[in-house]
């Protein structure tokens, strides 16, 4: 039997590198640190750019600069770098480059390492890192989200734990899918049945107290956990919705915590004598909801309507949840 719940809803109103990484030959010629080409065979598209560090020596973030194929020369006299190659590069080489100079480097032994991320934000997962080591060891962790990598800098003995923390955070996100149901119920009618699908007639007739209940339109998304989602359209020939919210939470076993906007306008024109008439109404809510999948849940019942006497009702489901993610 299908399980219809009503609620009564108020509006929610760095690094260093390796060890074989050396500053110079002892000659005090510059060292090329990445591709080995000098600045006169640079392509007329190409820029020339000096970046200074102040506390990270030149040599190391170059080695990183080098491994994610940026052209850099560096010049360890004066702790700088030249910066050869196409301009639209240029302001990520010098955002890498301000987040790997944040703190100077004590002399010890240190790694690096380049770190794939498969499922998730490079970005949001860098940040979360940081959150959850706290400047641990002078570990540092910088990100590139338009190669889904992650620049990790630390002790060398630190570094392993470092990668096991990564692998365990980028999972797959669990994703469910929701389902809405637009209803209108007119309180003027005698017949309380209108036309309902089979799958909602149990729920139309939980409904029927409302009056005579009719399905405006349904609408569906997938949503994935910590992310947001929208769906929007038109429902009948007046009606035009649009939904939004988050999927804060979806455990194992498909429990499923969001936030949920919704809104429905709507717009009818009757010929009267003498000229047209302008209906309009509007409908809204905005809650958090908690459900098990295969609920019914009424989120919303509001006197909005193109007549006196009827309402709007919201109506959600939450479909069984999949497991998801982003193959790189």
């Amino acid at each position: 039997m299908t399980q219809v719940l009503l609620m009564v809803l108020w509006p929610a109103f760095s690094m260093a590198w390796p060890a074989d990484a050396q500053p110079n030959d002892g000659s005090g010629a510059p060292i090329v640190a990445a591709q080995d080409r000098a600045p006169e065979e640079a392509h007329e598209a190409d820029v020339l750019d000096v970046i200074a560090l102040r506390k990270a020596q030149s040599v190391e973030v170059a080695h990183v600069l080098s491994e994610l194929g940026f052209n850099v020369v560096v010049e360890p006299s004066t702790n700088s770098m030249v910066y050869q190659g196409p301009a639209e590069d240029l302001e990520r080489v010098r955002q890498l480059v301000s987040r790997l100079d944040s703190i100077e480097h004590p002399r010890q032994a240190r790694a690096s390492s380049l770190l794939p991320v498969r499922h998730r934000s490079a970005d949001a997962l860098a940040d979360h890192l940081m959150k959850v080591l706290g400047g641990e060891r002078d570990t540092r962790i910088a990100a590139d989200e338009s190669r889904s990598m992650l620049l990790a800098s630390g002790p060398e003995g630190f570094m392993e734990e470092v990668r096991r923390l990564v692998e365990r955070l980028d999972t797959p996100s669990r994703s469910v899918q929701l389902e809405f149901a637009f209803f209108q119920a007119d309180m003027t009618k005698q017949d309380r049945s209108g036309e309902i699908p089979a799958d909602l007639a149990e729920v139309g007739a939980e409904l029927s107290r409302f009056g005579h209940v009719q399905l405006l339109g349904r609408m569906g998304t997938v949503g994935m956990q910590g992310e947001s989602f929208a769906v929007e359209g038109f429902l009948a020939a007046s009606y035009s919705a649009k939904l939004e919210g988050q999927i804060q939470r979806v455990s194992q076993e498909g429990f499923t915590e969001l936030r949920l906007e919704a809104s429905l306008k709507m717009d009818s024109r009757t010929p009267r004598e003498g000229g047209i008439e302008i209906n309009t109404g509007a409908f809204f809510v905005r809650t958090n909801v908690a459900a098990q999948p295969g609920q019914y849940l009424v989120l919303g019942s509001a006197a909005a309507g193109l007549e006196p006497g009827q309402s709007i009702i919201l109506v959600m489901q939450i479909k069984n949840p999949a497991s998801a993610g982003t193959s790189q």
